[in-house]
């Protein structure tokens, strides 16, 4: 099989899964472009994942054994021309809009922290990332299921703005 589905599938992922995971993309795909989002946008496949052994001690300094799920947060995204980032969350039908701002105020309390303070902190930390990007995202993670849903979002949010920002090319974020 080809698309996303094959590459899903050629990194290790069961067919079923990998086959799900390719109409995830399709649905997130089609909202970004009914959104009015960039032809030809990137795609990017966060896992969730299960503690096995040293839950909550790993950002502590200790030792965890973790391990991947097949479920997690399917992601597309296109560039912008401003420093606006619009997210759509399709299976919910929501969207937020801020701007990538070192001085933005997270909204507490609303799905929408998640994504504004790894805006926040990509602006903080990178000056001249401010670049914004239209994302959707479709996820297949039961929140709050311990299968840090939560962290898969986020880590989606972030790879996506580091890549219409070309972070990985910076001296900044490679030391």
């Amino acid at each position: 099989s080809g698309g996303m589905g094959g590459a899903l599938l050629a990194a290790g992922m069961s067919g079923g899964e990998a086959e799900a995971k390719a109409l995830l993309f399709e649905k997130a795909g089609r909202a970004l472009s009914k959104a009015g989002g960039a032809p030809g946008p990137t795609s990017f496949f966060v896992p969730g994942r299960l503690e096995v052994l040293g839950k909550h001690t790993d950002y502590a300094g200790g030792s965890s054994l973790l391990c991947a799920v097949e479920r997690g947060v399917c992601l597309v995204a296109s560039p912008r021309t401003d420093n606006r980032v619009r997210i759509l969350d399709v299976a919910a039908a929501r969207e937020v809009t801020f701007p990538l701002d070192p001085e933005l105020v997270p909204r507490r309390g609303d799905w929408a922290n998640y994504p504004m303070t790894v805006g926040r902190r990509i602006a903080r930390n990178f000056p001249t990332a401010r670049r914004g990007a239209d994302l959707a995202f479709v996820s297949d993670l039961p929140v709050a299921s311990g299968l840090s849903s939560s962290t898969a979002l986020t880590t989606s949010f972030f790879l996506a703005l580091a890549q219409v920002n070309a972070l990985p090319e910076t001296t900044a974020y490679t030391t």
